[in-house]
């Protein structure tokens, strides 16, 4: 096996080789920045690669001297924005190792990941509006800014579901002492991948969950390659998937709480306020964006998307659902998603004041901006799948409707974008 700065060394050269070309003096300044902070990678993925606390902790470690020695060096925070950019993605597209032989906790991985989005918010506040796409690419590739409470409860709530369903042994009993240990984004798809083979009772098909995991990325050899293997599939009876159905699905919510920052419905949820009960001791309680809240439009549109996308898997998965259903499903979702967009673009630019919640509002805008790319492609597919069905007139319609809403959504996400808007 390489060390980790041996698997990592090519892979960020790619990455930022084009980037760090020095057309201008600019330029010239970015790519030697970018070199110091390159090295301080290369230096650190051994230790990165032990968990993600140690890798978050790494990240802010990069901002704080080569993003904030100097606020007036341009060059200086460009080059430590896109070389943190180039690690977190290559991290986050499972090219470098989460966790090897360190037992960490969901909190302390919490805990870290907010110190390193709270440097984030640090840098973007400075250079703005220069390197908000950046911090944009770096947000998108990082979970949330969950507090340790919330990292508390995926070890917490995952005894809870194993003692209410009754299922103390095999898969679910590895993905506990996987979760207790080395929780990752990960631990999101096998929760879901578990759910999908839930949903299966009465006949009880385990190819389903291998294959949302193989479809998700987590492979069987990934499975094991955790300090805390998980080597069994499901095996559960019908009347326990009855019982372990629900307790999964909310389960997936404190999960992607933590791990995944794009999920739609947790953005929501956190600009909107949210708590969950007691449980050990450990009560979340996470108070509303009161410019957000306080907009009863904003709120309802908000509301619709969510809405929406919980129905979105049986109303477009169902063979009862026409084309025309299924096109004017995808265009009203993207529709709302960009009028939230549109009134979220003041706090997200630093003009209005959002209580110090910028984070929480910035993860709202890049969950609704995918919201809208996965509305375009199911707008293509659709069209691809039911050409024949459609006339001529229809098809330019839908058409024009989406790249109107996607091209307004692309200059929502350029900064500086006035000559846009």
């Amino acid at each position: 096996a390489r060390s980790g700065k041996e698997a990592l060394e090519p892979c960020v050269e790619r990455r930022c080789d084009s980037a760090l070309s020095a057309p201008n003096d600019h330029d010239s300044r970015v790519s030697e920045h970018g070199r110091e902070a390159e090295r301080f990678v290369f230096q650190s993925e051994g230790n990165a690669r032990r968990s993600l606390m140690h890798r978050y902790k790494l990240g802010k470690e990069l901002l704080e001297r080569y993003a904030r020695a100097d606020a007036a060096d341009a060059a200086r925070r460009d080059a430590a924005l896109l070389v943190l950019l180039a690690w977190l993605r290559l991290a986050a597209t499972r090219q470098l190792t989460w966790n090897h032989n360190y037992n960490v906790k969901p909190r302390e991985i919490s805990a870290a990941q907010s110190e390193l989005l709270a440097a984030v918010e640090r840098t973007a506040r400075e250079g703005f509006p220069v390197g908000i796409p950046g911090v944009r690419a770096i947000l998108g590739s990082l979970g949330a800014a969950a507090d340790s409470n919330a990292g508390q409860r995926v070890r917490d709530e995952i005894l809870h579901v194993q003692r209410v369903s009754g299922l103390r042994g095999g898969v679910m009993e590895e993905f506990h002492q996987h979760l207790h240990n080395n929780a990752s984004p990960d631990s999101v798809v096998i929760c879901e991948a578990l759910a999908a083979y839930a949903r299966t009772a009465p006949n009880m098909d385990p190819s389903v969950y291998w294959r949302y995991l193989e479809t998700h990325g987590v492979t069987r050899a990934r499975l094991l390659s955790y300090d805390r293997p998980i080597r069994s599939g499901p095996d559960f009876s019908a009347e326990q998937c009855v019982k372990v159905l629900p307790l999964l699905v909310e389960y997936g919510r404190a999960l992607r709480q933590v791990f995944a920052g794009g999920d739609a419905e947790c953005a929501v949820q956190r600009v909107l306020g949210y708590s969950a009960p007691l449980l050990k001791g450990n009560r979340v309680e996470v108070a509303p964006v009161c410019a957000i809240s306080g907009n009863a439009r904003l709120v309802a549109d908000l509301n619709q998307v969510v809405s929406a996308l919980r129905r979105k898997s049986d109303a477009l998965g169902s063979a009862s659902v026409g084309a025309l259903e299924q096109l004017a499903f995808a265009v009203g979702v993207a529709c709302l998603a960009l009028r939230c967009r549109l009134r979220l673009q003041r706090m997200c630019s630093f003009e209005d004041d959002c209580g110090g919640r910028w984070l929480d509002v910035m993860s709202l805008d890049l969950a609704l901006e995918q919201v809208i790319a996965t509305c375009a492609a199911d707008t293509a597919r659709a069209l691809r799948e039911h050409r024949s069905e459609l006339s001529d007139r229809r098809v330019a319609i839908v058409i024009t409707d989406m790249l109107d809403i996607a091209v307004e959504s692309a200059a929502l996400s350029t900064v500086p974008n006035t000559e846009f808007l």
